[in-house]
Protein backbone atom coordinates (compact mmCIF):
# COMPACT_ATOMS: atom_id res chain seq x y z
CA UNK A 1 0.00 0.00 0.00
CA UNK A 2 1.28 3.17 -1.25
CA UNK A 3 1.67 6.72 1.26
CA UNK A 4 -1.53 8.28 1.24
CA UNK A 5 -1.35 12.15 -0.12
CA UNK A 6 -1.63 14.25 2.89
CA UNK A 7 -3.86 16.70 1.05
CA UNK A 8 -6.50 14.03 0.06
CA UNK A 9 -6.79 12.85 3.62
CA UNK A 10 -10.14 13.28 5.29
CA UNK A 11 -10.66 12.47 8.85
CA UNK A 12 -14.10 11.89 8.34
CA UNK A 13 -13.30 9.47 5.28
CA UNK A 14 -10.20 7.85 6.00
CA UNK A 15 -8.49 5.88 3.31
CA UNK A 16 -9.88 2.37 3.52
CA UNK A 17 -7.15 -0.43 5.54
CA UNK A 18 -6.45 -3.81 4.20
CA UNK A 19 -9.00 -4.50 7.16
CA UNK A 20 -11.98 -2.45 6.11
CA UNK A 21 -11.97 -3.83 2.49
CA UNK A 22 -11.80 -7.93 4.71
CA UNK A 23 -14.63 -6.66 6.48
CA UNK A 24 -16.57 -5.18 4.09
CA UNK A 25 -20.15 -6.87 2.56
CA UNK A 26 -21.39 -6.70 -1.00
CA UNK A 27 -24.20 -4.88 -1.37
CA UNK A 28 -26.10 -8.19 -2.16
CA UNK A 29 -25.19 -9.45 0.90
CA UNK A 30 -27.20 -7.01 3.02
CA UNK A 31 -30.44 -7.30 4.04
CA UNK A 32 -33.27 -7.01 1.35
CA UNK A 33 -35.26 -3.75 3.39
CA UNK A 34 -31.85 -1.99 3.40
CA UNK A 35 -30.95 -3.23 -0.31
CA UNK A 36 -34.70 -1.64 -1.11
CA UNK A 37 -34.07 1.43 0.97
CA UNK A 38 -30.44 2.31 -0.78
CA UNK A 39 -31.98 1.62 -4.10
CA UNK A 40 -34.92 3.51 -4.08
CA UNK A 41 -34.57 7.30 -5.41
CA UNK A 42 -34.21 10.07 -3.45
CA UNK A 43 -35.89 13.10 -3.49
CA UNK A 44 -34.10 16.10 -2.27
CA UNK A 45 -36.28 19.40 -1.48
CA UNK A 46 -33.65 21.94 -0.47
CA UNK A 47 -34.89 24.39 2.86
CA UNK A 48 -35.17 27.72 1.31
CA UNK A 49 -34.66 29.38 4.50
CA UNK A 50 -31.20 28.44 4.50
CA UNK A 51 -30.36 27.97 1.02
CA UNK A 52 -32.01 31.02 -0.83
CA UNK A 53 -29.39 34.22 -1.02
CA UNK A 54 -31.32 35.47 -3.28
CA UNK A 55 -33.77 38.20 -2.26
CA UNK A 56 -37.71 38.55 -4.52
CA UNK A 57 -37.05 42.16 -6.12
CA UNK A 58 -39.35 44.65 -4.28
Amino acid sequence: MQKPNPELLDKENPEWTNEDFAKAVPFSGLPADLQTLLSSPKIIVPDAKKSSTHKPAA
